[in-house]
C-alpha cells in the first residue's frame, strides 16, 4: 500500500473587480457590486515529494501513481462567503500547462466571491473539479441538517434543496460525496472519486503595475479517500487460472460510500441517517467490467479501522460471495487477491 499526500503552490492570483450585475458594465478596483466579485486566478501547483494528484496510473508493482495532466480541474470556495452565496456552481480552475516532470502545473480560472478577496480569507480547495460537472458525484448541501419524522422515526440529514422553498442551495461550505456507483477503473476514480481537500489563506496581496491585485498562497491537499484494487480468484472454479476476468458487476457492502464533507475544516459531518455503505461496480451499458492489470478498482471513505465487508461478484458462470475484514486507512491505496474455495461432493 502507498500513502498519497499532496502539496500545491498557488501563486500569482490576479484579482480584478468585475461587475456581476451586467454583462457589459466593467468596474475597476474594489467598488461594491450587487452580486459579488469575480477574481481572475493564475495558479502554480507543485506536488509533494512522494506523490501527486492527477492522472492515476499503475507502476510495475501495481502501486497507484498520479501525475498532473492537461485539463485537470479543482474548485475553490471562499469560506468568507459564510454560506450566503447565491452562485449555483463552484468556481473552477483548470490546468493550462505542467512541467516536464509533471510535478508542477499552472492553473487559470476565476473565483466568484461575495466580497473582495483578502489575506484574512480562508480558501478551500477541492479536487477533482470534474466531480461537480456532468454526472455529479459532489454537490453542495445546506450546512444545517434537516429533521423529518417518518413513521414515528426522527430522521436527520443534509439536503441539496432548501426545505422552506424547495429551491437548490447556492454554493455552500458543505458538500455531499456520493461514491455508490462506480465502473471499476482508475480513470473514472481520477475524474469523479479521488477526493482531495485543502485550505489556505492568501499569504500576500499586492497590486501590480496595472492596478490588479495579486495574491500568493500555498496549500497542502489531503486525500480523503482510500483506493482499493481487487483481483478475484476461485479455487476449483471455471477459469483455468482461477482468476475471474469476465465480471458483469461487483457489489460491496460495508465500505462507506456516502457522506458530507465540511469544506471549512475537511471533517466529515454526515449524520448516521444519511451515511451509506454500499458500492455497486458496473457499466451502464451492462458490458463487462474493464480490468486494469487484472484488478477492479474502487475508491471509498475509509474508517481508519478494521472494517468488515462482503463482496459479491456477478459473472455469467456464477455468483461468488466472500465476507472478510481488512484495515483501511484514508490516503492509502491497496491491492488484494480475494480467494474463494469451491467444494464439490
Amino acid at each position: 500500500m502507498k500513502k498519497q499526500s499532496l502539496q500545491f503552490l498557488y501563486g500569482a492570483i490576479a484579482m480584478m473587480g468585475l461587475a456581476a450585475c451586467s454583462d457589459t458594465n466593467d468596474v475597476a478596483g474594489d467598488d461594491t457590486q450587487q452580486e459579488g466579485y469575480t477574481t481572475t486566478i493564475q495558479v502554480t501547483a507543485g506536488n509533494a515529494a512522494q506523490a501527486g494528484t492527477r492522472a492515476l496510473k499503475l507502476d510495475a508493482n501495481n502501486n497507484v501513481l498520479s501525475e498532473w495532466k492537461s485539463g485537470d480541474k479543482m474548485f475553490i470556495y471562499d469560506i468568507a462567503d459564510n454560506d450566503n452565496s447565491n452562485e449555483a456552481n463552484y468556481s473552477l480552475v483548470t490546468m493550462a500547462a505542467n512541467s516536464s516532470n509533471k510535478q508542477k502545473a499552472d492553473f487559470t480560472g476565476t473565483v466568484k466571491t461575495l466580497s473582495p478577496m483578502k489575506t484574512t480569507d480562508d480558501l478551500a480547495f477541492f479536487y477533482p473539479g470534474t466531480a461537480v460537472e456532468g454526472e455529479k458525484t459532489v454537490e453542495q448541501v445546506g450546512p444545517t441538517p434537516h429533521h423529518e419524522t417518518d413513521g414515528g422515526v426522527d430522521l436527520k440529514y443534509h439536503t441539496s434543496e432548501n426545505p422552506t422553498n424547495n429551491k437548490k442551495y447556492g454554493i455552500r461550505s458543505t458538500i455531499s460525496l456520493d461514491m455508490k456507483k462506480q465502473d471499476g477503473t482508475l480513470t473514472t476514480i481520477d475524474q469523479k472519486f479521488d477526493y482531495n481537500w485543502g485550505k489556505a489563506k492568501p499569504t500576500e496581496v499586492v497590486k501590480n503595475d496595472n492596478g490588479q491585485k495579486i495574491a500568493k498562497t500555498k496549500v497542502t491537499l489531503d486525500r480523503k479517500v482510500a483506493i482499493w484494487g481487487m483481483k478475484f480468484k476461485v479455487v476449483n472454479g471455471p477459469s483455468s487460472t482461477g482468476f475471474i476476468e469476465d465480471i458483469d458487476s461487483v457489489k460491496i457492502n460495508g465500505l462507506r460510500s456516502y457522506d458530507v464533507l465540511n469544506l471549512k475544516d475537511g471533517n466529515f459531518v454526515g449524520t448516521s441517517d444519511e451515511k451509506e455503505y454500499m458500492i455497486t461496480v458496473a457499466n451502464k451499458d451492462k458490458s463487462k467490467i474493464q480490468l486494469q492489470n487484472g484488478y477492479v478498482w474502487v475508491a471509498f471513505l475509509a474508517e481508519n479501522a478494521l472494517t468488515n465487508f462482503t463482496l459479491t461478484v456477478y459473472t455469467q458462470s456464477g455468483v461468488y460471495t466472500k465476507s472478510a475484514a481488512k484495515l483501511f486507512n484514508t490516503g492509502y491505496d491497496y491491492r488484494s487477491t480475494i480467494t474463494r474455495q469451491e467444494y464439490y461432493s
